[in-house]
């Protein structure tokens, strides 16, 4: 709204969409301001700091935070590459006194793509070592065909032939990989490490034992006995002599066929194996001593007259107290006319077996607890009687007209 001595508006240049409308605003003092402001220093360089490990920028108060702990990230991936092929940590760039920010990223970022980067043997561009390896799929020579399959990344020679022939030369003179540094087990056959094959052991015949006094006295097993370690013998060695012992005295053989399984699943194998006729056993002639694996027998139960359930002969006297009594409390929510005693025991003979015992108890509670439907006969639980009743419908008898 602001006009000139003659009171027109200001033209379009200095309206106020740009910044000239308010300098015209402003009073002829200011407008030493104004060339103050025109005279303003040119703006700053860049507060972020390149990392000379990484490549990236951080701001100059937390650059030397991250530094070291970017040290330790490329130490620990190097620590996973064959001792040949690991690369120091690359050193920071010295800067002569005076010398810009600018200067010494520019200087960082070259040092970086330097030492930190891989070249491709192909097209000379840098990577990084993982990105390396997809580039290679797909990177094409100049004539526009695919690299040969030696140089692609299917194999470890990709990143190789981007080293220098001295790298490659350190990495062929690589040493031979070593034995197993695993130690196998005498009892269970399984491997373990060499520092903790010696707490397994105990504990691995702890258990053995454990299982062996759950069997009848005269079928128990002794733990299989460990080979002696003899003088210069190989740690191969010891573990085919190990795994020796743990097949022949550990695993049971089956009594038809021959083969050998662990306890558990010999019983399994029996169930299914042909017998001896059809298929011979190879390598043992006296079958006659091998102990064929016991059938595991139903534990005992008793049955409730109650509610037709079956417990343990060692729990069945307290839920028996506890189900006259949950009993009571439903039929006492009944009206008086509707309610019912709790069934009797049934009445067997002093010396009746316990599966008598059990099917005179079904027998009770089927005629006592279970309710009748009255249109179909059936009988259900109360609380189930009710569902049955919404839907059971009359068996209705049709009259045949002669």
């Amino acid at each position: 709204s602001c006009r000139a001595a003659d009171g027109s508006l200001l033209p379009p240049t200095m309206n106020s969409g740009c910044r000239r409308s308010l300098g015209n605003c402003e009073s002829t003092p200011k407008s030493g301001h104004r060339g103050a402001k025109s005279g303003s220093p040119a703006p700053r360089g860049p507060s972020t700091v390149v990392c000379h490990i990484c490549g990236r920028e951080f701001g100059s108060a937390s650059i030397e935070i991250h530094a070291a702990q970017c040290a330790r990230k490329w130490e620990a991936n190097e620590a996973l590459k064959p001792k040949a092929q690991r690369r120091p940590v690359p050193e920071p760039v010295q800067m002569d006194e005076g010398g810009s920010k600018e200067e010494y990223n520019e200087k960082t970022l070259k040092k970086w793509n330097d030492e930190v980067l891989l070249p491709c043997e192909n097209c000379g561009r840098t990577f990084l070592p993982d990105r390396l390896e997809i580039h290679m799929r797909s990177c094409r020579s100049a004539d526009g065909s695919l690299l040969p399959p030696t140089m692609r990344p299917g194999g470890r020679r990709s990143v190789g032939n981007c080293e220098s022939s001295a790298h490659r030369e350190a990495k062929s003179a690589s040493p031979a990989p070593r034995g197993p540094s695993t130690v196998v087990c005498h009892i269970c056959g399984r491997e373990f490490g060499s520092a903790s094959i010696g707490i397994h052991v105990p504990n691995c015949e702890k258990k053995w034992q454990a299982t062996e006094e759950l069997k009848p006295k005269a079928r128990r097993r002794s733990v299989p006995t460990a080979p002696k370690q003899e003088e210069f013998e190989s740690r191969e060695q010891y573990n085919a002599r190990a795994t020796e012992v743990w097949t022949s005295e550990a695993l049971l053989a089956c009594p038809k066929c021959g083969r050998t399984f662990l306890p558990d699943r010999l019983e399994v194998h029996v169930r299914s194996c042909r017998s001896a006729e059809e298929h011979a056993p190879t390598g043992r002639s006296d079958w006659s001593q091998v102990e064929a694996p016991t059938i595991p027998t139903k534990p005992m139960s008793v049955t409730c007259h109650v509610c037709g359930r079956d417990f343990g002969t060692a729990s069945f006297q307290i839920h028996l107290v506890q189900c006259e009594k949950k009993w009571e409390a439903q039929e006492a929510r009944k009206p008086l006319e509707e309610r019912r005693p709790v069934p009797a025991a049934p009445q067997v003979a002093a010396n009746a077996s316990l599966e008598d015992r059990n099917s005179a108890a079904a027998t009770k509670w089927s005629e006592e607890a279970l309710v009748a439907c009255p249109v179909c006969g059936r009988t259900f639980l109360p609380e189930s009687l009710v569902k049955h009743q919404r839907s059971c419908r009359p068996n209705l008898e049709t009259e045949v007209v002669d």
